[in-house]
């Protein structure tokens, strides 16, 4: 039904609640404002110190856009070096061919262990995938080994990339 494909993970299982999710934004606009992602801006939460930037996105009529949606269990003492790496990496996907934009969401009721969840759009597979590519690149060339980084810092992630699905009448 939709790509759960993600970089350096394995399948992504989706809860219901997201497909729902998925399935309103292909009937509406959505207006979002942008911060961060792993691959993100500003910091999240209290200490935001950039304005958000507005995005929208009308899946409808832009049936090619695919998502990045990424959950992250971030422990409190590993907040500082996260948002760094947010705004480090952020800071470099906005250069990149195709990015639409970006926001990330911290979470503040229910159940489960995430507590912070990324959205960066793109627009198109292609673009998604060359952006994928890059930012390998660009870690290799700047030393930095995410999986290791993510470990040192006890920070557990789900990654994958999405596409809506329109609603059956």
């Amino acid at each position: 039904m939709f790509d759960a494909a993600a970089q350096d993970t394995e399948f992504v299982q989706v809860r219901p609640e997201v497909l729902r999710y998925l399935e309103v934004m292909s009937r509406m606009t959505v207006a979002a404002s942008l911060l961060a992602l792993f691959t993100g801006c500003a910091t999240v939460g209290p200490a935001q110190k950039e304005p958000p930037q507005m995005i929208s996105m009308d899946v409808t009529k832009n049936p090619g856009l695919r998502v990045r949606i990424d959950n992250f269990t971030v422990p409190d003492a590993a907040r500082e070096p996260f948002e760094a790496a947010m705004q480090r990496n952020f800071a470099f996907i906005q250069t990149l061919p195709g990015f639409q934009g970006h926001v990330v969401f911290e979470k503040t009721g229910g159940p489960g262990s995430f507590n912070i969840a990324t959205i960066a759009v793109w627009e198109s597979q292609d673009a998604i995938d060359k952006a994928v590519a890059e930012v390998g690149a660009f870690y290799k060339k700047n030393g930095i080994n995410m999986p290791a980084l993510l470990a040192q810092h006890g920070i557990k992630a789900e990654l994958g990339q999405f596409r809506a699905v329109p609603l059956k009448e």
